[in-house]
């Protein structure tokens, strides 16, 4: 089962041949528990309820909700990669992160993510 999603959250699902039953968790977001289904359905209403719930315990709290990812991260390469990198998108006329995140999206493209 692919990954869900609502409203700027992703949940991972788990399943299991011995139990019908489908565990779903929040990913980044360790203040909300597992939440459950028995079907896809079941467990997609369960993941916007929790999701829902969380957001609303948060503004009643006056906390800030997490947010899973900021679109930001830090990345640690070799020199001589980081130089090849910033030479290539010169020469395509895009910047270095415009030339990663290009690739990274044609990478994951073939992958089930």
């Amino acid at each position: 089962m692919k990954p869900m999603t609502y409203r700027g959250y992703a949940a991972s699902v788990k399943s299991t041949e011995k139990s019908p039953l489908l565990v779903g968790k929040v990913n980044g977001v360790p203040d909300i528990g597992s939440f459950y289904g028995n079907s896809e359905e079941e467990l997609q209403r369960a993941f916007e309820k929790a999701i829902d719930l969380y957001l609303s315990d948060c503004e009643k709290s006056g906390v800030t909700a997490r947010r899973q990812f900021s679109g930001r991260f830090t990345l640690r390469i070799n020199p001589d990669l980081h130089e090849k990198l910033s030479i290539l998108a010169a020469e395509e006329g895009q910047s270095v992160n415009l030339l990663i995140e290009n690739s990274l999206t044609s990478y994951l493209a073939n992958r089930k993510v």
